[in-house]
């Protein structure tokens, strides 16, 4: 199983050899920011209170989450599999 970004780019690379790596990169971090905000969202909720005033307002993932659901569809390959690894990565700590 897949824990690093590095190793999601190698398992699509595997399943489209055909399809350039760049793309394949560009997918994987477009996919690793997409499984990031629907988590962030799916914690939160699709409103947030404003941090310094504590106003509603929509929670900033949800662009972020847009942005890379338009990258992802963009790009087309063969991700069977991808989004169960998604749901068990977590991004490495600094």
């Amino acid at each position: 199983m897949p824990t690093k970004r590095a190793d999601i780019v190698d398992f699509l690379q595997k399943q489209n050899p055909r399809i350039n790596k760049t793309k394949i990169i560009v997918f994987v971090d477009a996919a690793l920011t997409y499984s990031e905000s629907s988590k962030n969202i799916t914690k939160n909720g699709v409103i947030v209170a404003h941090p310094r005033t504590g106003a509603p307002i929509d929670n900033p993932y949800l662009k972020s989450r847009k942005m890379a659901g338009d990258t992802i569809s963009k790009i087309k390959l063969n991700d069977a599999g991808l989004w169960e690894i998604l749901e068990k990565y977590e991004p490495p700590k600094e």
